[in-house]
């Protein structure tokens, strides 16, 4: 019992039908969601079985493709976690995939009235997660009960905040004091005794918001500064659970004529 008997406790019908077997739900199912007056459409995708039964059964291997045609018609994945299961590489994988497709997320686990000691366990899942995805940076989780139908609308509360972020539009000279700064705390490297520098940053784009920036010698940009960047603009964007795409540029120097 998991991610359908949380949509039907959404929407207040028995619409996916609910078992206690993984993997039930093979196709993807679109129901409309009204929640204090926002709309909402939800996508029940295909229940994502372990690996090797995928492999060997092609249903499976259907459902896992339409799991993921899901995710691309989606703006923010909602990623169930059943509290007695600790996260997998293969959980890794799937949502490393989701966050490559652009797509914003939030983590609900389920079956928290099944937990004991529940401090203990929500520390422990968010280092887990925190690990296991550092590029994901800061994140919503949310703790409910399908069976129980408590705390249900917890994650409606951060879709509607993270799909806020994700369809941000960031002035130009908010983006670019924000670089600056960033700049000054920690510069650039310096490559073949040549200091990189960051000119100018314009947003090209949102869902997710994407960035460009005009850079002396952007070939030689470290990756390791390229996520320095990324985790300044979430911090002061407040870009939380949301991916950030950048795009590097040469500025074309201004050739001298004597």
């Amino acid at each position: 019992m998991g991610k359908s008997s949380f949509i039907n406790k959404l929407i207040g019908e028995e619409k996916i039908v609910v078992t206690d077997i993984p993997g039930t739900t093979r196709d993807i199912v679109k129901l409309p969601c009204v929640y204090k007056g926002q709309k909402y459409m939800l996508i029940d995708t295909a229940g994502l079985k372990k690996k090797g039964v995928m492999m060997k059964n092609p249903v499976e291997r259907v459902s896992m493709y339409k799991a993921f045609k899901g995710f691309e018609i989606s703006d923010v994945v909602i990623y169930m976690i059943d509290s007695n299961e600790e996260i997998t590489s293969r959980d890794e994988k799937i949502v490393s995939q989701i966050l490559k497709l652009g797509k914003a997320i939030v983590f609900v686990v389920n079956k928290w009235d099944l937990v004991k000691e529940k401090k203990t366990k929500k520390h422990q899942l968010y280092n887990s997660i925190l690990e296991r995805f550092p590029s994901l940076g800061k994140f919503y989780i949310s703790y409910i009960s399908a069976r129980e139908g408590s705390n249900i609308y917890a994650p409606l509360e951060d879709v509607k905040k993270i799909y806020k972020s994700y369809n941000c539009e960031v002035k130009t000279p908010l983006l670019n004091e924000i670089i600056q700064e960033a700049q000054m705390h920690y510069q650039p490297p310096v490559i073949n005794g040549k200091r990189i520098k960051i000119y100018y940053a314009t947003q090209i784009g949102s869902k997710p918001p994407k960035f460009l920036f005009f850079i002396n010698y952007p070939e030689s940009l470290q990756e390791s500064y390229k996520r320095y960047i990324i985790n300044t603009l979430k911090e002061r964007l407040n870009l939380k659970s949301v991916p950030v795409e950048l795009t590097f540029k040469e500025r074309k120097r201004e050739r001298r004529i004597h």
